[in-house]
């Protein structure tokens, strides 16, 4: 398969037409379904963020789990909210759900509904830029010419994890342009952006914790004096960042409500990660037994997966030292990203890393990794289950998807580390 770049182009824009005719069909349940299902909610994590920090301490308040410079940022966007807007925020979080829909909601505001299009624009523009660049540069790879980078990087802007980001509001994208800026750029012998691209990777993770795990390529390329200075440039922009809303009180709130966030329950079974595999099918077994729809029992089960989760998303990371293509250095640290917590659609953009690298497009791997992004509705399989809702059904995509890729990492990884103590031996 020559033009897998078409290919690439032809399924996402097949999948989009799909979406859009299921809409036709449903009067708009597809969209309901796909994403996120309230229809008073869009931008929440963003016109939320920007609410909580009105008193300048969005975790003693709001228990917000965003990192300190991530509502820095939406601090600066509060601060730039005419004083009439400001002064019809809602005080807490319950009145702040409640005004959804009313006058009160930051939504309904020209200030607020601007500043979201602004940064959504920016947002994507710059990932557009980002992945055309590094499509460009792989023209030399077989099926990508320079010709298809254009099409090709603006149609993986539409992949679900993008769309489902942008429809949320959350700050991932940012940190995924971040992030993608740092992996073009960490090995350049050019100083600047060298220097930039470490910057990059420390910002990154004071948005969203992810990308956090990409910073062990520097220690795989044995680039000890350059990974020192990203660690020391993303705790000094932690502390900075921390010190606008209360300095260690906010440190150690965050870090609270961080670990309570991450803590197992027996919701989000349409979540991905192994705890969200596990929940799926726990809770699909149940209703094809016919048996009560309740996973509650089965609490304890899926602590054990939790804890299995942080033990496969270390031995993911291990393995990245013993892979030689780039690529799937990137797909082992974003399958480790995912398996380490209950992950929402969104995070699914981070696969856009692997998958732009990709230098075997032709491989089943690049073709379960475009099947996972796709932003395809599985409707027509409501099956009538009490308690089971459609959405669970579009997550089984990624969630097998993912499931794929996660036994590729652990068996190749394995593989790939057998082989290397073997030729120390000899």
């Amino acid at each position: 398969m020559k033009d897998t770049g078409f290919i690439t182009v032809l399924l996402i824009a097949i999948s989009l037409l799909i979406w859009i005719v299921a809409d036709l069909k449903t009067g708009g349940a597809a969209t309901s379904q796909l994403l996120f299902s309230s229809p008073l909610d869009t931008g929440m994590d963003f016109f939320s963020s920007v609410q909580y920090t009105q008193g300048a301490n969005p975790y003693l308040w709001f228990g917000t789990v965003y990192p300190p410079l991530a509502n820095l940022f939406f601090y600066f966007m509060y601060r730039m909210l005419p004083d009439y807007v400001k002064e019809t925020i809602p005080t807490s979080m319950l009145d702040i759900m409640n005004a959804r829909g009313t006058s009160a909601d930051l939504r309904t505001t020209q200030a607020g509904l601007m500043e979201f299009i602004l940064y959504t624009i920016v947002t994507i523009l710059l990932l557009y830029i980002l992945l055309e660049s590094i499509l460009r540069d792989r023209t030399k790879a077989p099926g990508i010419t320079v010709s298809a980078s254009t099409i090709t990087a603006l149609a993986l802007c539409g992949t679900i994890g993008v769309l489902y980001a942008i429809e949320r509001g959350n700050i991932i994208l940012l940190a995924l342009v971040l992030t993608l800026f740092y992996l073009k750029h960490y090995r350049s012998d050019n100083l600047f952006f060298s220097e930039a691209a470490l910057i990059a990777l420390a910002v990154a993770p004071n948005l969203k914790l992810y990308p956090v795990f990409f910073g062990v390529l520097l220690l795989c390329d044995k680039k000890y004096f350059k990974a020192i200075r990203a660690a020391i440039y993303g705790l000094l922009l932690f502390v900075w960042s921390a010190g606008f809303f209360g300095g260690r009180i906010a440190i150690g709130l965050f870090i609270q409500t961080l670990t309570g966030f991450t803590e197992t329950g027996t919701q989000n079974f349409a979540y991905f990660g192994l705890q969200g595999i596990v929940k799926m099918i726990t809770y699909f077994g149940l209703a094809i037994s016919g048996r009560e729809a309740d996973i509650t029992p089965y609490a304890p089960l899926f602590d054990k997966a939790q804890t299995a989760s942080y033990v496969i998303a270390v031995a993911l990371v291990i393995f990245v030292f013993f892979i030689n293509d780039e690529w799937k250095r990137y797909l082992y640290i974003t399958i480790a990203t995912f398996t380490v917590q209950q992950s929402a659609t969104y995070t699914i953009a981070f696969l856009l890393c692997a998958f732009a690298y990709c230098r075997k497009p032709s491989t089943p791997l690049y073709f379960i990794m475009l099947l996972m992004m796709l932003p395809l509705p599985i409707f027509g399989l409501n099956i009538p289950i009490e308690g089971y809702p459609a959405y669970t059904f579009n997550a089984m995509v990624p969630q097998i998807c993912y499931s794929i890729l996660l036994i590729y990492c652990l068996y190749s990884g394995i593989l790939c580390m057998l082989n290397s103590r073997k030729g120390q031996r000899q």
